[in-house]
């Protein structure tokens, strides 16, 4: 599984454990419903540029690295099949 999928079911995970809507966090980050949707679906993240990643990461209490290594464990498992 590429690395912006799961960084999108992370930051989905992330979003709802602070009982936010993706409305809340684009509001949060200056962005647009859609864009979150997009983003926690997989549907659009490799393009996306490492600052808006740091947006979502602090917004959750994260440092970037912090949210990388959270997907990276996502896909690792993933892979093992658990």
């Amino acid at each position: 599984m590429k690395l912006h999928i799961c960084l999108g079911k992370i930051i989905k995970k992330e979003r709802e454990k602070l009982g936010m809507t993706q409305q809340d966090l684009a509001n949060r980050v200056k962005r647009k419903q859609n864009a979150i949707s997009l983003i926690e679906s997989g549907k659009r993240g490799s393009h996306i540029k490492l600052g808006f990643y740091k947006e979502l990461a602090e917004v959750f209490g994260l440092k970037l690295y912090e949210l990388v290594a959270l997907a990276e464990a996502e896909q690792k498992n993933k892979e093992e099949g658990r």
